[in-house]
């Protein structure tokens, strides 16, 4: 038995051909490849199920160990004891942006790794239901983006090393670009394969669509056969009606399974972006303008294959990535459209009420391939309230479903358990009601405080950035005064915990507050009580139109908000820097017109 599974093991493996995918192991074939290479992928594939590998998994644990030790090393060389120098201060910032990020992505990578496989689990056995057709027509996509974007990264940073004047050939220099080559490929192989997931994802909800399509077109046609159209049509309309159950519950777990992966990417993705905006415009700035007695544009042609090639690469990484998310979310946002389409063809009372809850339960799993890592929108108060709704469904949701019967006769025991039901779904309702009129206040008390401390954060990170590290001495230098280091890293450390705590904090309550509308549902799944389930259809359209946002004057405290942070302090340091320099270059110009006059 064991030989035979090896030998059905190896048939599928010899299956597999380049742009001729047929499952999804077929499919991500080449991305799982180049993530075994980097030691990325601590995982063994046993026949359909992916499975923790210990070697595997300690040869990974060692590169990340060994990685995270020279990035830390490289950035004190660059950062305090100056070893690395670098004659242009933008240089300096490229450099320690780059180090600095890529560390925090490979070492998210390998903690998040058991995260990440149970992902590729879920989406291996949601996949299995797709047509081959579909794997081929992604497979165009897929291997031709692993293979061609990994070529493309090893040709951009060879041209880098090769183009520049200064780089030196020794045994040092070489393992630094390698390095920092290794480093890239990490970053680029965790986007493709957030890319190639969020593609699969996007044809099961393609395949749903269809479904739907098929019914619509079967409602409308109301092919008749031999026997009488009354008999034909109660037995359609009950297929249907089990079709579309399937359907819900389908979308449901791809619903589940979109929110899993934007967790599991979402550091890594939220650092790439920031790393991909980063490059871009310093890269904009190293090879186009340049100093000479004033600023002037000039593209020097030597620099210009290295100027494009990065440029081309970044912005090909970005363009896939917003390509693939906006497409998956028009292919999600389409289900709603067909199921009204469907709901218009029929008049079969069971079969609209079906469309009906379909259509609150996609109301409700607003399908964004979200990648970013924290929105700030609760506090623990709320998330703690809306924890305890949501357990109380959860636990109505086990009590239906275990259907526990009692000594009396069961049509008593379940008339008696769903008054009780109706009861407890009437108080949560009010519950949620006074709770969302809580974070009504919460916004409006604390919102001018939290603007105020967000500001004071923003300002403050800035200028002590600018204050302590930079320098000049005949020239800007980055460097550290070791006598203000204690002060500088106590004030960063006190302003960047106050800032993740309060992120954190509403992070949660917001995750809260949408598991209730998830639980709905199961629960909604779970009962064929008609009154529950209107109690439960009113309580849906309770929670879509209590949209609890936190915000601070119109500002919404999320991700975003720290994505703007991180570009506007490195943006108004480049600003600072430059003012330096224009005011040292006007000193020194004036300070040479008075010699001059003198002299005169």
């Amino acid at each position: 038995m064991f030989s035979s599974k090896i030998q059905g093991y190896a048939k599928m493996r010899k299956k597999w051909q380049l742009f001729h995918a047929t499952d999804f192991l077929s499919l991500m074939h080449p991305c799982f490849s180049f993530c075994r290479i980097l030691g990325i992928f601590p995982y063994k594939i046993n026949i359909l199920t992916f499975e923790a590998s210990k070697p595997y998994y300690i040869m990974s644990s060692v590169i990340i160990c060994i990685c995270c030790i020279l990035n830390l090393a490289l950035i004190h060389d660059i950062f305090i004891s100056k070893v690395m120098n670098f004659e242009d201060v933008i240089e300096s910032l490229e450099t320690l942006a780059f180090y600095t990020i890529s560390g925090f992505v490979v070492s998210t990578t390998h903690v998040l790794s058991g995260s990440r496989m149970r992902l590729l689990q879920t989406i291996l056995e949601i996949s299995s239901k797709l047509p081959s057709e579909s794997y081929q027509k992604l497979s165009r996509l897929i291997h031709v983006k692993d293979i061609l974007g990994n070529i493309l990264l090893i040709v951009q940073s060879s041209m880098f090393v090769f183009n520049v004047q200064t780089f030196e050939l020794t045994y040092l220099n070489v393992l630094d670009v390698i390095f920092m080559m290794y480093l890239q490929l990490i970053m680029f192989q965790m986007t493709m394969l957030y890319i190639n997931c969020l593609c699969v994802l996007k044809s099961c909800f393609k395949r749903i669509n269809d479904n739907l399509v098929y019914m619509q077109k079967l409602l409308v046609k109301d092919i008749k056969p031999r026997v009488s159209g009354i008999i034909w049509h109660t037995q359609r309309n009950q297929f249907l009606l089990i079709e579309l159950k399937t359907l819900k519950k389908q979308h449901l777990i791809i619903s589940e399974t979109l929110q899993m992966m934007n967790i599991t990417f979402s550091p890594q993705l939220l650092a790439t972006i920031v790393m991909s905006l980063i490059e871009t415009t310093i890269e904009l700035y190293f090879y186009v303008v340049r100093w000479k007695d004033g600023v002037f544009i000039s593209l020097e042609w030597q620099f210009s294959g290295i100027f494009l090639a990065t440029t081309v690469f970044y912005t090909m990484k970005i363009t896939l990535l917003v390509w693939a998310c906006e497409t998956g979310k028009n292919q999600a946002q389409k289900i709603s459209t067909t199921i009204h389409d469907v709901l218009n063809s029929t008049s079969d009372e069971q079969i609209k009420n079906e469309l009906q809850l379909f259509s609150l339960q996609i109301l409700h799993r607003k399908n964004i391939f979200s990648i970013k890592a924290f929105t700030m929108d609760a506090s623990l108060l709320t998330a703690a309230c809306f924890k305890k709704i949501n357990d109380d469904l959860n636990y109505m949701q086990r009590l239906m479903t275990n259907d526990m019967k009692s000594s009396v006769p069961s049509l008593i025991c379940s008339t008696q358990r769903n008054q009780i039901f109706l009861i407890e779904l009437k108080t949560l309702m009010k519950q949620h009601l006074m709770i969302n009129e809580i974070v009504r206040l919460l916004n409006i008390i604390f919102s001018l405080q939290l603007l105020a401390t967000v500001i004071v954060t923003f300002v403050e990170i800035t200028c002590e950035l600018y204050h302590y590290i930079v320098h000049w001495q005949g020239e800007v230098i980055i460097t550290f005064d070791r006598n203000f280091l204690d002060t500088f890293l106590t004030s960063m450390t006190h302003y960047v915990m106050k800032v993740i705590l309060i992120v954190w904090a509403c992070e949660t309550g917001k995750n809260q507050t949408r598991e209730i509308g998830i639980t709905i549902y199961d629960v909604l799944n779970s009962t064929r009580d008609k009154q529950i389930k209107g109690e439960l259809q009113l309580f849906s359209l309770q929670i879509l139109h209590c949209k609890n946002t936190f915000l601070t004057k119109g500002l919404a405290m999320d991700a975003t908000l720290l994505a703007a942070m991180v570009g506007g302090i490195t943006t108004y340091m480049l600003i600072l820097i430059q003012f330096l320099i224009a005011a040292h270059s006007c000193d020194e110009k004036s300070g040479i017109n008075i010699t001059n006059n003198s002299v005169i």
